[in-house]
């Protein structure tokens, strides 16, 4: 009997356990900025602005066209990958669409990589994204098309062609969002952004222009081309650049820095950043995070440039409190244990009380009986108790 009830008590502290984790929240990363890192001079924000928010507009007078192939090869059990086409600043964009199996009105993600890159290297978080019920729309950048327009055919070519293309790119995501919100299905309302390295710098400019974003993720990004080669010094590409060049290059970037828009994001951004970065120094990271609006905050992990599974997990959890979906879904966060109903506690209780029983009924069978009236007791001197009769007195 008594191993029913420790069993029974193993099996009350498991359940307990369980329900304890499931109501408590592991604690996250620091969330502070650098100290040393001052936001941009109010007045020069303003002069970004006014020269280059009117560069973004949106103001074609096509309706946005698309072409949606499923593809086999990507697609999961869990997820339909299919390829996409449709209408953008300057032509075509191709980019891929994730859509998770089943669900009605459903969360969407933008998703932009780094550079160089293209729509799939970001593809393993969208089928990731699809588990937690997301849908993901992830784009090239005008430097991976194959029908890329322009004379340069490196990323970046440090001619007014950068410029050219950087504000394709943002109004191609405006577009993109364009696409999501017309698209059955999709919640117009809960369509968020998430951005890697210089995806995170195109995003804080994205969210700047774009008020339609409901939370952006900017992880390992910084202010931008400028603020950014600015740090190499000589080790910059604009070194090799004649002074009359690398003038004329600057000129045309810094309008559109991302560092002077991403303050004006109408919703929350979460910046993510590593402290061993090389690529995108803390110092760097500070500034950018540092010139974001009164909703932003920034989180650093003890990585390089490419961050941890721990930041991925923050990230999708960061943009489900603010889509509306379970961000804890996603593999970086692990099996979420499911929060105990009420049918559960019902059954908790009902174990310590079966348990308080078992206990009880132990106690009770290891009690002696007293011993007989008649049984010859020892009382240690070698005698044995009188034996008194009922009404009689002791002599």
């Amino acid at each position: 009997m008594w191993k029913i009830g420790r069993a029974l008590a193993a099996l009350l502290l498991a359940t307990s356990a369980a329900a304890c984790t499931a109501l408590s929240s592991s604690p996250g990363p620091s969330l502070t900025s650098d100290a040393t890192a001052n936001p941009p001079d109010p007045s020069v924000v303003a002069a970004h602005r006014s020269t280059g928010i009117p560069l973004f507009a949106d103001t074609t007078s096509t309706a946005v066209a698309d072409a949606i192939t499923p593809d086999a090869a990507d697609s999961t059990p869990t997820a339909t990958v299919s390829d996409v086409l449709y209408f953008g600043a300057d032509g075509w964009v191709t980019g891929l669409l994730v859509e998770p199996a089943g669900g009605d009105l459903q969360p969407a993600v933008i998703l932009l990589g780094g550079l160089p890159g293209t729509r799939r290297d970001l593809l393993p978080r969208a089928l990731d994204l699809a588990n937690a019920g997301v849908i993901s729309l992830l784009i090239d950048a005008p430097f991976a098309r194959a029908q890329r327009i322009g004379p340069g055919t490196q990323p970046l070519n440090f001619t007014e062609q950068d410029q050219a293309e950087q504000i394709q790119l943002v109004v191609d995501l405006r577009r993109a969002m364009d696409l999501l919100v017309a698209r059955p299905g999709v919640d117009q309302n809960a369509i968020g952004f998430l951005g890697s390295s210089y995806g995170a710098s195109i995003g804080g400019l994205f969210a700047g222009v774009e008020p339609r974003v409901a939370a952006s993720v900017l992880e390992s990004g910084d202010g931008g081309l400028v603020s950014h080669f600015a740090t190499l010094g000589d080790a910059s590409p604009l070194a090799s650049l004649t002074p009359a060049a690398r003038a004329a290059w600057i000129a045309a970037m810094d309008p559109i820095e991302p560092l002077y828009f991403v303050g004006n994001a109408s919703r929350p951004v979460l910046f993510q950043a590593g402290t061993q970065d090389t690529v995108t120094t803390p110092a760097e990271a500070a500034r950018f995070a540092a010139a974001g609006n009164a909703q932003s905050s920034i989180s650093w992990y003890d990585t390089g440039h490419d961050l941890s599974a721990p930041a991925w997990c923050d990230a999708a959890k960061f943009l489900g409190d603010h889509l509306g979906f379970d961000g804890s879904a996603v593999t970086a966060c692990g099996t979420a244990p499911a929060k105990p109903d009420a049918y559960s506690w019902v059954a908790i209780i009902g174990l310590f009380v079966i348990m308080i029983v078992v206990r009880l009924v132990v106690r009770l069978r290891r009690r002696r009986p007293p011993p007989p009236p008649d049984a010859d007791e020892d009382l240690g001197d070698g005698s044995t108790p009188p034996i008194i009769k009922v009404g009689s007195a002791p002599r």
